[in-house]
């Protein structure tokens, strides 16, 4: 059996970690210090298709499912693992 990405969740993986290279990472120490929320970078991610994996495509999503989705997640999560959530245990 293989378990190789296809070619579209490999595009999404690579768009997902550009993203959270050039986007995330140059604010995420400032924002994680300020408990700051970036709607923008929130609403790009959107556009971009980040939270629209397993949805259908009647309702905007892009039905690439729930691996893409992780993929996408887990290269978010390089850069911005916690985000807020420390503040929550203090």
């Amino acid at each position: 059996m293989d378990f190789s990405l296809s070619e579209e969740q490999k595009a999404m993986r690579d768009m997902a970690k550009n993203f959270a290279e050039k986007k995330i990472a140059p604010t995420m120490e400032e924002d994680e210090k300020e408990h700051k929320f970036r709607r923008e970078i929130v609403k790009e991610m959107a556009r971009l298709g980040f939270f629209g994996c397993i949805a259908p495509e009647k309702y905007g999503g892009t039905e690439s499912g729930y691996l893409a989705a992780s993929v996408m997640t887990e290269e978010v999560a390089r850069v911005s693992p916690l985000g807020d959530f420390p503040s929550i245990f203090k």
